[in-house]
């Protein structure tokens, strides 16, 4: 039964590998319980607030703003190359307000964006409350900022969806919406891949092209492309897919890259995982693949701001096969339809995803490539108590951590070996 199998993978996998997890766990599976460690489940704030999960500004704007907010908690130890860019900003003389704000900040400057407007235009905020200002925060230097971001030609907020919190990620959209300025949210993403799993459909909420899982038409036309029944049950996220696999309410799981299996206990689960390390003997899956690590497998990853790079391939010898052929041939031993070629898959991408059509990528050949996907967002205001609640995800610091501690002991091991 579907709704006893799941899917996981990483943030750290390519755009082709994402695409044959999800087709495998819906078409193969009959699973809608799909899950990517670092990225939220359910359609996120941004999705709502733009008709897209995804950024509408892009890096290059940094350069082209005059003033720069940025809500990223300790942006150099998550993001260090957007940090050297605000630091390029402000010697060029862009005003430059970094750190997040208390959340009584944000909604006192969207309470102020809405003053002098029709009650019709503001109807789908809901009732706004003059917010007071918790201790320590002065008020003069919020209304200062909120009149440099008024002031500002070409203002710049920066963001971070996994970091900020729902309702903050609303107020700060409403304001641009209200100022006129929606294309103004250069939302970052973490993990190399994580905006790509999004675009592909590996979440339990969204198929390939962010249409909602739960679109009738969405879901036909993928049934008709891989000719095959899919679930339109709703489905777990990340965090909810462990628990139900401690628990014992799961039977089969496949995880593929850094889906942090290692070391955990899965109660009665046949799981199948593709690893970047030997696995240890706590390691619960039943079958273990050896996965292409992220910088010598051969596909495309898309970024935050929506470019998808192909970059050049560094196949040192010995190295597993890319992940998106092992998984390619597992697809058709569970009698799927695969392609047989990167250029195939990509074809067969762009007929599922319409973001991805357009992008000509079907014809790259080796070496390195990049094409930006477009789309039109539909910016709309979106009541920040709405979104007081988040959906459960998986950590992707925690997989990771496992990853980089099982890396060093083996480092030191061979050292001590060395000896």
């Amino acid at each position: 039964s579907g709704k006893t199998a799941a899917v996981l993978g990483s943030p750290r996998l390519t755009n082709e590998a994402l695409y044959l997890l999800q087709k495998i766990g819906r078409a193969g599976l009959g699973t809608n319980n799909l899950a990517v460690a670092g990225i939220g489940t359910g359609e996120d704030t941004a999705a709502r607030a733009f008709g897209l999960d995804a950024s509408p500004a892009s890096l290059g704007d940094i350069s082209k703003a005059d003033a720069v907010f940025c809500a990223v908690p300790d942006l150099e130890g998550h993001y260090p190359s957007i940090a050297a860019a605000l630091r390029q900003a402000a010697i060029r003389g862009a005003a430059v307000v970094y750190g997040p704000r208390p959340p009584q900040v944000y909604l006192r400057w969207l309470k102020a964006a809405t003053e002098g407007r029709k009650a019709s235009e503001l109807k789908a905020l809901g009732e706004l409350k003059s917010p007071k200002l918790p201790a320590g925060e002065d008020a003069a230097a919020a209304d200062a900022d909120w009149k440099r971001l008024q002031a500002a030609a070409s203002p710049l907020f920066i963001a971070d969806p996994a970091l900020v919190s729902p309702a903050d990620m609303a107020a700060l959209a409403d304001i641009l919406v209200l100022l006129g300025k929606p294309g103004s949210l250069l939302l970052l993403r973490q993990g190399p891949n994580a905006q790509g799993a999004i675009d592909l459909g590996m979440d339990a909420f969204r198929l390939p092209g962010q249409a909602p899982a739960s679109s009738k038409s969405a879901l036909h036309a993928l049934e008709k492309l891989w000719n095959c029944e899919l679930p339109s049950a709703p489905g777990l996220g990340g965090a909810a897919i462990l628990e139900a696999a401690a628990a014992g309410k799961l039977r089969s799981l496949l995880a593929w890259g850094d889906a942090g299996l290692d070391g955990l206990k899965l109660k009665d689960v046949f799981a199948v995982s593709g690893e970047w390390l030997t696995p240890s003997a706590k390691h619960p899956a039943s079958v273990v693949f050896p996965a292409a690590l992220f910088a010598e497998d051969a596909g495309s990853f898309t970024s935050f701001d929506r470019r998808v790079r192909q970059a050049g391939i560094w196949r040192p010898h010995g190295s597993p096969q890319p992940n998106w052929r092992v998984l390619s041939d597992l697809a058709r031993h569970l009698g799927l339809r695969s392609a047989e070629t990167l250029a195939a898959l990509r074809a067969e991408i762009s007929s599922a995803n319409a973001l991805y059509a357009g992008l000509g990528w079907e014809k790259w050949a080796d070496g390195e490539h990049d094409a930006v996907w477009k789309a039109a967002f539909a910016p709309v205001l979106v009541p920040p108590a709405g979104e007081a609640r988040k959906p459960a995800g998986f950590s992707l610091e925690d997989s990771v951590s496992r990853f980089a501690r099982r890396r060093l002991s083996e480092v030191a091991a061979q050292g001590k070996a060395a000896v």
